[in-house]
């Protein structure tokens, strides 16, 4: 797994540092509400993470109701948290490559 951020979006690097978020938040916008194909897919992120983040909490309160043998509790009290966060990590980090792509491109053809 690749660390990415919105600095490593291609085009950015031709712009003073101090502009590249700015720009970044500028191309951003404009694919949100030009491009139904991104709007739809960074929604379809958001609500894929809401909806993790509702499973998660339900199934960590639902341990508490049920008796677990021994072992089995402790575990479950380690193993979801450490799933939860790397669904949540691997998804964003996924997320943010694809939304490079697109800002990218879309600055691409804005200097053209």
């Amino acid at each position: 797994m690749k660390f990415v951020t919105y600095a490593s979006t291609p085009g950015l690097e031709r712009l003073p540092e101090s502009q590249r978020f700015r720009v970044y938040r500028s191309a951003y916008k404009q694919l949100m509400r030009t491009d139904t194909q991104f709007r739809r897919r960074v929604r379809r992120f958001r609500l894929a993470i809401l909806g993790m983040t509702a499973l998660f909490l339900v199934l960590s309160q639902f341990w508490r109701f049920i008796s677990l043998p021994g072992i089995l509790e402790p575990g479950l009290n380690v193993f979801l948290p450490v799933m939860y966060c790397l669904y949540v990590v691997r998804a964003s980090f996924s997320e943010q490559q694809f939304e490079n792509k697109r800002v990218g491109a879309a600055l691409q053809k804005d200097m053209a």
